[in-house]
């Protein structure tokens, strides 16, 4: 359908919240709009350029990218939290006050853009009001947390370490509460077994998907903390999956580039353990 082409290595990118486009940051530091314009024509446009040098010895930048309607915020490992809101009169993305955090590894917006969420390589959840509040310690998790999803709720986070993904509350009563923890006890003693990639809610909020044993990804009862499904892909090699937002299917990645669509679970006892696609990509 396009290929958009960078000057750096893509660290990350996420939808327009009206689905109309991308916004992409590449390890330069270039935050970028593409816009689509028609079917198969996409434009550019520079949002910030950041000014960071690119250092393609490591597998990972450690930059994160956050974006809500008119904000935008990027983490340094060694710098912190850079913030940045669109001001209609100017015409122009303008800084905000930074977060004085390092080692940032996850990072999303919550409560209608007005919070930062963050975690960081050594365990801490954290959350800060932007642009002039204080940061402030959610939970301790004693491990990297390497992504957060958020339910269509807003009310609860999915906080992904390794071999482990836990349910935290965000209400003002439960924020930093955990709730559930998702793990494999057959695997908990050799974690080695199963491959992590970050959780995201499916089935609207009912069900996680974090995950994989052997080429099967695995889901699991959000409120419980049971393994429900497997999605198995007849391959021994870690993939990564996405929840659509209208909760239609599940759409999974591999290494290989193998591109799978799910249908999903009404979360009845169908008597079903493993799923099949219903369509793949190479």
């Amino acid at each position: 359908m396009a290929r958009l082409t960078h000057n750096a290595r893509v660290a990350s990118v996420l939808w327009l919240d009206d689905d109309s486009g991308i916004i992409s940051l590449g390890e330069d530091g270039m935050i970028s709009r593409w816009s689509r314009t028609s079917f198969n024509h996409w434009t550019w446009a520079q949002m910030v350029d950041i000014g960071v040098k690119p250092n393609y010895q490591e597998k990972d930048s450690g930059m994160r990218l956050a974006y809500f309607k008119d904000k935008v915020a990027v983490s340094l490992p060694s710098v912190g939290v850079k913030v940045w809101f669109w001001s209609k009169g100017a015409g122009c993305w303008q800084a905000q006050r930074p977060i004085l955090r390092p080692n940032v590894t996850a990072l999303t917006f919550i409560e209608d853009g007005s919070t930062l969420l963050g975690g960081t390589v050594d365990g801490v959840l954290w959350a800060c009001e932007i642009p002039n509040g204080i940061i402030r310690a959610c939970a301790f998790l004693k491990a990297k947390i390497f992504s957060i999803d958020v339910n269509p709720a807003k009310t609860q986070a999915l906080i992904s370490c390794h071999g482990v993904s836990r349910l935290i509350g965000l209400q003002a009563e439960k924020r930093g509460k955990l709730e559930q923890s998702y793990v494999n006890k057959d695997t908990e003693s050799s974690p080695h077994q199963v491959r992590t990639f970050g959780a995201c809610f499916t089935a609207r909020g009912q069900g996680v998907l974090f995950g994989d044993i052997k080429g099967c990804a695995l889901i699991w009862d959000a409120k419980k903390g049971s393994l429900v499904y497997g999605l198995d892909h007849g391959l021994r090699e870690e993939g990564c999956g996405e929840d659509s937002p209208n909760g239609g299917c599940i759409v999974t990645g591999t290494k290989t580039g193998l591109l799978s669509w799910w249908s999903q679970p009404a979360y009845a006892n169908t008597g079903q353990s493993f799923l099949c696609p219903f369509f793949t990509v190479r």
